[in-house]
């Protein structure tokens, strides 16, 4: 068929002027099941995409005109040209965007969820266009929903995540007064098309089609399922879905099998669907249909558009074979598949002529295929859009089952109880059985005073050679409450303290509590900007401080009392308990935490939730072990909480320092018998060899624990005891805990005395045994909210629906985990740190974890890097523990848990991991690779003008300027995704079909330059190299790959 009035090139030479073109054999099957049901909604794709911001929504119609302007099949209708069908492309198309406001409704997301329904029952013209719909719902002044409709004749799965990053740049660009910067388009879709038809004919035609004739010949024309209802004469597309999750252990049950018998895990998990079907269908010539995504060519690699193509994959499981055996008979089904898999589908079925019928698809009924999940969240300028899926209303096949891992688990469609009620019970009672009963109506300080009473010469405080006694204590605190209360001071009032490390901040501290107001710590070492924030938020009518540091005090409304220079004042007061009325729900402190939005969030403790705890560690720490408490952390920090007032409470000694660091420069060093800290500030001071002997216990908190930092502990040490505890500040300080053993796993422990946990999916449901979740928290350790910010604390600080009690609450924590057969949880990591890579979602936390594992590896962090725009890559970066491990030699270990997607592309050593003042890692300090030093091969330059070509492809791709010709593909930071834009650079430059097989099995420069020269060899008609033919001078000439390199180095 030849197009109207066009003339139509390769994918190479984009075609002008042209309206009519042909249809895609794809396009050409939607088309036909169009004329057979005319306004079907089956090939419908809608989107409801939640907004929340303040939306420019003129800037919004704006950007989707420019996507249609920018993407010609956008704005292409179907039509019969002389009985065929031609694609028509119009020169410009206005898409109107309606704007309904639905604000006034009872429930405005509900109202727009119906109004969603009705749309995708609307359906698209393929005649009259257009062929993508828009409607915006206005659902309040900071929030949208946008119903977008296309049309699968014009768009696939792969086309989703090219909208979104066309779409962002489109809307946010001319806000800022830019263009968008986009990369260019050699062709459109109507040229791929022509391609195609011109592409698909003749002897090469012949030869793929061979295959496919003779691989289906004689091939069941159906499937027997078993059903429960006779099947239609018409199929009705009428489907549902269901969703399970397979645990983890299972998935690395089955990852291990596939490595044992050289296969992926998707040949594995079909191999083990076939059996069942077969079982099911009492056949056993078993066809199942694939997807493939069918960009194998770099100039459609970022265009919207149907290029989808179907595979279809037959195996024979006669002669009852072994299931090694069938792993075998799939796996040589699959590979000899996909290197026919550029013939479509739809041509396939015209050539084999195969039994139809409007009851079923022809050739397959079943579709299995692994799927990468889409972009579900996006954000552009301070706006957050979130797709919503759409729930399974029809089904194209008989049985569709798609799977995708996803932060080590594989999601099913299939039908199976995701809880019965046993597991049920365990998860929400058994586990949570925490119930203690402790002393009620104490505040915070109480146990001080009664310490004071009780044992008034015992040494409470040691600062440099400075030894306070509780007694000393007790009354300088008096004498403080006593001047802040003729100020103001008083039940729920916040009193600021800015004061340097010393015995006059402790001091001040307990001065404040015994007030009967609520401390607010500002640490003299924050920027100004962010005092001045907290500051503004917490607005204290009081501020404590020193005379030395009133120049860094930002200007407030505060009325400062000096400890140093209104000293005079403040030891003329009374040294007895002051009575103020403090309540147990009366403020204790609030501390100022790290804000996602940037602003700082005041977590606001209560007396009584933290009066729970400090009996919760009375109970859990025996007096020898808090005989000498390190007191290190900032005031501003909840582990703080632990160190100064369970010591205190207990009638230990606290022992001041600047910091974990000082510790073996410390007078007092030898009376500390425990340290609580973070596991980076532990690792130095390993490292340091800086643990007295008197330490019998250590805490760690606040990061990942690993394995093998608990054994250098134990080893190195005369610590008896390694205790690993995890809690938000918004659930005061430690939430759970546990006595990590010699030699035992490291978890995050259960919940602590009258806490409660629960691990919930997307919905709030309680999830399986060993499966992730985000972590919920309960119980009588949550904060009353975030101080002043009551709509995040509405957000985080929920209703809890699995206790009786009414005003119950849980707090969300924004962290995965997992629980374990005997009750102990699992800490996965921050769902903040789950990240999407290429298409994957990639759980940081489990790549930590797995690095963790090694012997030779003290610490890690796994973060993303985009040091090059748009080049994210997966960044490790590792402390040794003793002599440094390789990166290949991590990278392999890390291979044998967790896909290719989850391996890292380089892995940076570090003599110390740098920490912020809090002690946690500080992930900005954290230096670029260096990409040379990630590859084991020498580096050798490329010697013929072959290799010099394909590594010029590889500098191109990678972004590196040198690569050596027997360096690996993948530790230079490849991946597969980029491997295929090599295999596609490598079939234009050399005119040869190099299958991506062949990259995998040969991953260095000189192995690809040999397989192509055995390539040319093997093509009569083509020579070692493209001809040489002059070039027009009136344009900017591209520079050679070695002039490329060059120019980059200098």
């Amino acid at each position: 068929m030849q197009p109207q009035e066009a003339e139509m090139t390769s994918p190479d030479g984009k075609a002008e002027g042209s309206y009519a073109f042909p249809l895609t054999f794809a396009q050409m099957r939607l088309w036909f099941l169009e004329q057979l049901e005319p306004g079907t909604t089956t090939y419908l794709i809608p989107w409801f995409i939640h907004v929340r911001g303040n939306l420019n929504v003129e800037a919004l119609h704006a950007s989707l005109n420019r996507l249609v302007a920018r993407h010609e099949v956008l704005r292409t209708t179907f039509r019969a040209n002389g009985g065929e069908p031609v694609q028509v492309v119009a020169p410009t198309l206005d898409i109107p965007l309606p704007l309904v406001d639905i604000s006034g409704a009872p429930t405005p997301y509900r109202e727009a969820q119906r109004h969603w329904s009705e749309e995708k029952q609307i359906p698209l013209d393929l005649r009259n266009g257009p062929l993508l719909r828009a409607t915006l719902l206005r659902l309040g002044e900071q929030e949208h929903v946008l119903l977008l409709t296309t049309h699968h004749m014009v768009f696939d799965g792969w086309s989703r995540g090219i909208l979104v990053r066309d779409l962002s740049a489109l809307y946010q660009a001319p806000l800022s007064g830019q263009s968008a910067e986009l990369p260019h388009l050699p062709i459109q879709y109507a040229d791929y098309a022509v391609w195609q038809r011109a592409h698909l004919q003749g002897e090469k035609l012949d030869q793929k089609l061979a295959y496919w004739k003779g691989r289906l010949e004689g091939a069941p024309s159906r499937h027997d399922l078993p059903t429960d209802r006779p099947r239609p004469a018409m199929q009705t597309f009428r489907g549902a879905e269901k969703r399970v999750t397979l645990p983890k252990n299972l998935t690395e049950k089955l990852n291990w099998l596939g490595r044992r018998e050289g296969v992926t895990l998707f040949l594995t998990l079909l191999a083990a669907f076939q059996v069942l079907l077969a079982r099911y269908s009492s056949q056993e010539d078993i066809v199942v249909g694939t997807p493939v995504a069918n960009r194998n060519r770099a100039e459609i690699e970022g265009l919207i558009g149907f290029f989808a193509n179907t595979l279809v994959l037959r195996t024979n499981l006669a002669g009852n074979p072994s299931f090694r055996e069938l792993l075998g008979r799939v796996k040589e089904t699959a590979l000899s598949a996909y290197a026919h898999e550029d013939i479509p589908f739809e041509k396939l079925v015209d050539e084999l002529r195969p039994e139809r019928s409007l009851s079923h698809n022809p050739i397959f009924q079943v579709l299995f295929s692994v799927r990468h999940e889409p972009v579900r969240e996006f954000e552009i300028s301070n706006l957050k859009f979130e797709f919503i899926e759409n729930e399974g209303e029809t089904s194209k096949f008989d049985l569709s089952f798609f799977l995708a891992e996803e932060a080590g688990e594989i999601r099913a469609i299939t039908q199976i109880s995701m809880l019965g009620e046993p597991e049920r019970k365990k998860l929400l009672v058994e586990f949570n059985a925490t119930a203690v009963e402790f002393e009620p109506g104490l505040r915070l300080h109480d146990s001080i005073e009664r310490r004071a009473s009780e044992s008034p010469d015992a040494v409470a405080l040691v600062w440099n050679g400075e030894r306070i006694c509780y007694q000393e204590l007790n009354e300088r605190a008096n004498q403080i409450a006593h001047a802040l209360a003729k100020r103001g001071a008083r039940p729920d009032v916040l009193v600021g303290i800015f004061a340097e490390r010393s015995t006059a901040m402790v001091v001040g501290m307990l001065g404040i509590l015994k007030a009967g107001a609520a401390y607010v710590p500002l640490d003299p070492k924050y920027p100004k900007d962010r005092i001045s924030a907290i500051l503004r938020d917490s607005n204290p009518p009081l501020l404590l401080t020193q005379r030395s540091l009133l120049t860094e005090l930002p200007a407030s409304t505060a009325q400062v009392l000096c400890l140093d220079e209104d000293c005079d004042q403040i030891v003329g007061e009374p040294k007895s308990n002051l009575e103020t009325g403090v309540k147990p729900n009366n403020l204790a402190y609030v501390l100022f935490t790290s804000g996602s939005t940037g602003r700082p969030k005041g977590v606001a403790i209560e007396h009584h939730s933290a009066a729970v705890f400090i009996q919760w560690a009375q109970r859990t720490f025996t007096a020898r072990q808090l005989s000498g408490v390190l007191f290190s952390t900032s005031i501003c920090f909840d582990l703080s909480v632990f160190e100064l007032f369970a010591t205190l409470a207990s009638g230990g000694r606290v022992i001041l320092a600047e910091n974990a660091m000082h510790l073996p420069n410390l007078a007092a060093r030898n009376e500390v018998t425990l340290v609580n800290t973070v596991p980076s500030a532990m690792g130095e001071l390993l490292r340091m060899q800086a643990i007295p002997t008197s330490v019998n216990s250590v805490a760690l908190a606040g990061e990942t624990l690993a394995k093998s930092l608990v054994e250098e502990i134990y080893n190195s040490t005369s610590v008896e005891k390694v205790y690993n505890l995890y809690g938000p500040t918004e659930d005061t300080t430690y939430s759970t805990f546990t006595l990590v053993e010699r030699d035992s796993p490291v978890t995050i422990g259960r919940p602590i005395s009258n806490s409660q946990a629960y691990i919930l999916d997307s919905n709030r449901n309680p999830v399986p045994i060993g499966v992730p979740g985000e972590l919920y928290l309960s119980g009588e350790g949550l904060a009353r909210e975030y101080y002043g910010q009551p709509e995040m604390t509405a957000e985080r600080f929920l209703p809890n629906p699995f206790v009786s009690l009414t005003d119950a609450r849980m707090y969300k924590t924004g962290d995965s985990a997992r629980w374990l057969e005997d009750g102990n949880i699992e800490h996965v990591g921050r769902l903040d740190y789950q990240v999407k890579l290429r298409g994957f979602r990639i759980e940081l936390g489990e790549i930590e974890a797995v690095l963790a594992k090694h012997a030779r590896v003290s610490q890690n962090l796994v973060m993303v890097r985009e040091d090059v725009p748009g080049h994210k890559q997966l960044i490790a970066y590792v402390v040794p523990a003793g002599n440094a491990p390789t990166a290949r030699e991590l990278r392999e270990h890390v291979q044998q848990s967790v896909p290719e997607y989850m391996v890292p592309a380089a892995f940076v050593f570090l003599d110390e991991m740098p920490l912020t003042p809090s002690g946690k890692a500080d992930r900005k300090a954290l230096p670029a690779p260096d990409w040379t030093d990630q590859a084991s091969g020498a580096h050798e330059a490329p010697q013929t003008q072959l290799e010099e070509i394909v590594a010029g492809i590889w500098s191109d791709v990678l972004d590196l300027p040198e690569i050596g010709v027997h360096q690996d593909f993948f530790e230079l930071g490849g991946h597969s995704l980029l491997g295929t834009q090599v295999v596609s650079r490598i079939r234009k430059a050399f005119e040869v079909e190099l299958p991506l097989r062949v990259f995998f099995e040969d991953s260095t420069v000189a192995g690809l330059a040999s397989r192509i020269a055995s390539l040319l060899k093997q093509a009569p008609n083509t020579s070692a190299l493209p001809a040489l033919k002059p070039s027009l001078r009136n344009q900017p000439l591209p520079l050679s790959f070695a002039q490329q390199r060059l120019w980059f180095l200098d």
